[in-house]
């Protein structure tokens, strides 16, 4: 019994559905049942979601906009607090478990690179790095969600 034998393109999760009750014998209508009950509660909970999603104040929480290096760059400094993190910390941090011949030649640059790119990702919400001149990098957060210099 192959209920998608004749099918050559996407099927509506319904009209699947309803496939799929032709071939259940009556002792398996119940696990039917529960199966639309299921199909029905997703397709609300989706609903849902789309309709937040296109609302125009959505936006991703940050640590969900930065590529992986980025979060672990982005964990290190809110770990370090008001001290922040120097830019060989920064470096120990991303790269202690490379071997040396995968370890960027010159990490200062590197991680200057990447403190630019989650600066970028960082406009707009309510936090920001500011550069701790001669040392590294601190995270800062404004509480009120009203951070929007750009200085930072």
């Amino acid at each position: 019994m192959n209920v998608l034998a004749d099918t050559s393109r996407d099927l509506d999760v319904r009209e699947l559905l309803a496939r799929l009750k032709r071939h259940v014998s009556p002792a398996g209508s119940f696990l039917m049942k529960r199966v639309e009950d299921e199909v029905n509660t997703i397709s609300t909970q989706l609903v849902g979601f789309k309709a937040v999603m296109a609302s125009p104040s959505f936006t991703l929480p940050v640590e969900q906009r930065l590529t992986t290096v980025q979060a672990r760059i982005f964990t290190m400094l809110s770990q370090a607090g008001a001290r922040g993190v120097t830019i060989a910390g920064l470096a120990q941090g991303l790269y202690a478990d490379l071997p040396e011949c995968d370890q960027p030649e010159d990490p200062n640059n590197v991680i200057k690179v990447h403190i630019h790119h989650i600066r970028k990702r960082l406009r707009g919400s309510r936090y920001g790095i500011v550069t701790i001149w001669g040392r590294g990098f601190r995270l800062i957060e404004d509480k009120t969600g009203t951070r929007t210099s750009e200085a930072a």
